[in-house]
């Protein structure tokens, strides 16, 4: 995770929220063709206990069930800014795309494939406001051939 710098103007979102003076934290999700993982990513990340979040997701136009998956999450979660490009732009670029759509005090990535602890991005936050970081990173990681059990921690 590391400091954000751009913003787009979206009225439910707050750089600091007022009631627990919590940073806001930009998650870039960057996908194409992701649909066989999206909901695992999107459950862990709009599960966070950290919930002062904005979830920007940038569809390379993909060719599979993405785009309506973002949809349906986009109606059940506010904080989920999804954009669907018009052709594919190239992986670098959509990468580049989020970051640059972000809003928040922090920014971190997220890969489709990434299943997150429901306290990562808390901890994360806890680090860098604690000790004054500029960029952390960290989390345990777990190797499975599918999402329901684990095989063995890396």
């Amino acid at each position: 995770m590391a400091h954000a710098k751009n913003c787009h103007p979206k009225s439910q979102l707050t750089l600091i929220d007022t009631m627990t003076s919590s940073p806001l934290v930009s998650v870039g999700i960057p996908v194409y063709n992701g649909d066989a993982y999206m909901t695992n990513l999107l459950d862990s990340i709009c599960s966070q206990t950290y919930e002062n979040i904005e979830i920007i997701i940038s569809d390379n136009a993909s060719t599979d069930f993405t785009d309506s998956l973002c949809l349906k999450y986009q109606l059940k979660d506010s904080r989920i800014i999804y954009h669907r490009q018009p052709c594919n732009i190239g992986g670098g670029a959509n990468f580049e795309f989020v970051l640059h759509k972000s809003c928040g005090t922090y920014f971190m990535w997220a890969a489709v494939d990434d299943m997150r602890d429901i306290n990562f991005i808390n901890s994360l936050v806890d680090l860098m406001t604690s000790r004054g970081c500029l960029a952390a990173a960290g989390q345990d990681c777990f190797y499975s051939n599918d999402f329901s059990t684990q095989m063995s921690e890396y």
